[in-house]
Parts: C-alpha cells; structure tokens; sequence
C-alpha cells in the first residue's frame, strides 16, 4: 500500500498509482542507464591468436601467424604494440618484430568501435615457437591498457 492512502485512510487514486509507477520505472532506467555507460566507457577487446594461410592461384601459399584484435568498446582504440607472456617464472614479454596489418600497414593502428583489424607475423615457424611457448597473448594501447587474453596448450585462444 502506498504511504499517502495509509494515511489518508482511503485508497489510493488512479493518478496516485500512475505517479508512483512513472517515479518506479524512472528510478530504475536511471540507475540501469548509469551502469550501462560506465560499463561502454570501458576498453573492451578480444584477441584471437591463429595461423593465416594465403593460397595463391599458382602453388605458392603464404602462412603467417596472425593476432586478430576486435575492438567491443564504444569508442575508437589505438593499438601500440602485441607481445606474450612465456610460461613459467620467466618475467617479462617475449615480443616479435616485423608485425604488419593484413593491409600491409604498421602499428600502431586506431581501431574503430565494432571492429577488427588482423596483425601479421612472418616467418610462422617463430610465431609457432612464440606462442607454444606463452600462457597468454598481450594487447597494448596507446592509452596505457594493457589486455591479457589466455592461450591454450597448442599456443592459440581458447
């Protein structure tokens, strides 16, 4: 019951209800609204680690190992650098030189909302080597986040 007909000792009118309804659905769209902005004003990424192979029209086919990065955040990411973690007590990162976008572009590179970009890496036989030996692949931006994403045992995400 609604404390104004409590104490007026009557039942609540049609209008009362409507108020108290509108006042219920507002406060819950406020506090549901707050949780979802903070929620986007997060960096958001996922990080798939793969082999890429180019077949060609003759018998040449390229293989690459490729970092695919997605950028989920609601806002536009820089991406600096990719590197992993080796396994053990190893400190540190284990990092690749000559990483290219799949457009032949370099890092860093500005990643839209919603989107993904593919980085590169060659020879494959040492991006093999790099991954089995990791626990997990690491993203930089250019804003200071560094994001983690898990490795399996065969050196790709799980």
């Amino acid at each position: 019951m609604l404390p104004l007909a409590e104490i007026s000792g009557e039942m609540p009118t049609w209008l009362q209800w409507t108020t108290f309804a509108l006042g219920l659905i507002g406060t819950v769209l406020g506090v549901w609204l707050g949780i979802k902005q903070v929620y986007d004003a997060r960096v958001r990424l996922r990080v798939r680690v793969y082999q890429l192979h180019i077949f060609r029209t003759d018998v040449q086919t390229d293989s690459y190992g490729c970092v695919e990065v997605a950028n989920l955040g609601a806002f536009p990411v820089t991406i600096k650098g990719v590197s992993f973690k080796p396994r053990g007590r190893m400190a540190g990162r284990l990092s690749m030189t000559g990483a290219q976008l799949s457009n032949g572009e370099r890092l860093p590179v500005r990643v839209e909302p919603r989107d993904s970009v593919q980085i590169l890496f060659n020879p494959l036989a040492s991006f093999e080597t790099m991954t089995n030996q990791s626990v997990a692949a690491l993203v930089e931006t250019a804003c200071g986040h560094l994001h983690r994403e898990k490795l399996g045992p065969s050196g790709r995400t799980e």
